[in-house]
């Protein structure tokens, strides 16, 4: 068995990011994108590993020295963020998000940020589950095809960064950076 890392995101992540946006289906590319996204340089990877880790964090969980998740956030106000988590599909329902939305919460609060802000296709129910499972009251307004959501980041608080996620068995460990699942 093994254990999924995390750490922030550095420039120097290039490479192992550029790895993980080429796994990412399709419809992960979509949701976390809002877009369709048919090529990697649409991407535009440059701009996510801009981070200066107090307006702009982005956390990476890996494992066998891949990416398979990112977390980030991006200051809007003085005190409010939006916040964005990808998951590589065959590591989705394990775990990941939460951690990484919790260890981004956990950043956020240290930096004076007090509220996350999200904006998502309405059919998008990864994350708007996910929200509503982490936070006691998030404020969810519907608008057409778009789901616009916030809520306090003390709500997610109450999760400890060493929360367990869990195990993953050697074959899954094997195949982290291939795009067979």
């Amino acid at each position: 068995m093994s254990v999924i890392t995390f750490r922030p995101l550095e420039r120097a992540d290039s490479e192992i990011l550029s790895r993980f946006v080429g796994r990412l289906s399709e419809e992960s590319l979509y949701r976390r994108f809002m877009s369709p996204v048919h090529r990697l340089e649409q991407v535009h990877l440059r701009r996510l590993l801009n981070v200066d880790h107090k307006n702009r964090e982005a956390i990476i969980g890996l494992l066998a020295g891949e990416v398979i998740g990112v977390g980030r956030y991006s200051r809007t106000a003085s005190a409010s963020a939006e916040f964005a988590v990808v998951v590589a599909d065959r590591f989705q329902r394990l775990g990941v998000a939460r951690e990484l939305l919790s260890r981004l919460a956990i950043l956020a609060l240290a930096r004076g940020i007090t509220e996350f802000t999200f904006t998502a296709h309405a059919d998008n129910l990864p994350i708007i589950r996910l929200v509503r499972k982490l936070v006691t009251d998030p404020t969810l307004k519907f608008t057409g095809p778009e789901v616009e959501g916030r809520f306090d980041i003390i709500d997610l608080t109450s999760y400890s960064p060493d929360y367990p996620v869990r195990e993953t068995d050697d074959q899954a460990v094997a195949g982290a950076g291939s795009d067979n699942p």
